[in-house]
This record gives structure tokens, sequence and C-alpha cells, in this order.
């Protein structure tokens, strides 16, 4: 606060309040155990239940086990996606025609045949 009618110990407690929100506390993780990033979805679900040993074993935190499991998650999860989208294109790509089936469709429309009491309408609209 600029305020300067306003005393000294309220404005520090308002900027100690709003420091947060100017300069994000810094929150580094380290990682003990060296992991291998997953380049298929295939060694991400292996490396999630290597990660689930290790922090069921207490060799790991909970939390740790926790980001590195979401990361993998989000790998399998983005890998799918883009997989799905792929098919999908292949799916709605337009295929070429074949000669060998080529279908054209010519001609009128048939005749419609008349009930017999309508023969005299039709002879009549003929004639006109």
């Amino acid at each position: 606060m600029s305020n300067e009618s306003v005393g000294l110990p309220f404005r520090l407690h308002a900027a100690g309040l709003l420091l947060p929100f100017q300069r994000a506390p810094v929150t580094a993780r380290f990682i003990r155990e060296e992991t291998v990033l997953p380049t298929s979805v295939e060694q991400a679900t292996k490396t999630v239940a290597k990660i689930g040993a290790l922090a069921a074993a207490g060799k790991i935190g909970l939390d740790e086990a926790n980001d590195l499991v979401s990361y993998r998650r989000a790998f399998i999860e983005s890998k799918l996606g883009t997989e799905t989208e792929q098919r999908l294109a292949a799916i709605e790509r337009p295929r070429p025609r074949s000669p060998a089936f080529d279908v054209t469709v010519g001609g009128r429309l048939p005749v419609m045949p008349v009930r017999g009491d309508d023969h005299a309408a039709a002879d009549a609209n003929s004639a006109a």
C-alpha cells in the first residue's frame, strides 16, 4: 500500500500478505531415484509399476511417487491422444475412387401405370 494516511504497521502487514502474489515461492523438488523418461506407453506403464513398488518399500516418499506417476500418466494420455488423432485422420481421409466400380445413372423415370378410372383424365390431359 502506498497510501501515507494508513499507519506503517498496516502497510507492512498488507505488503506481507501481497508478497506471495508478486514473487512466487520456488518449489524445486529433487528426485532421489534415477528414472528414465518413457518413450512408449508400455515403458511408461512399467515405470509406474516400478515407482509404486519403490513407494511401497519406503525407498521414495509418497509425494515424490505421486509426482513421478502423474508425469507418466500425462505422457500416456498425450501419447494415446496423439495416436487416436492419427487414426481418426486416417479414417477421415478420402479414398481414391476406383474406375472399376464407377457407377453412372442415366435415363428417365418410368411411366407410372394409371388406374382404370384415371384413363379418361389421362386422355384429356394428353389431348390438351
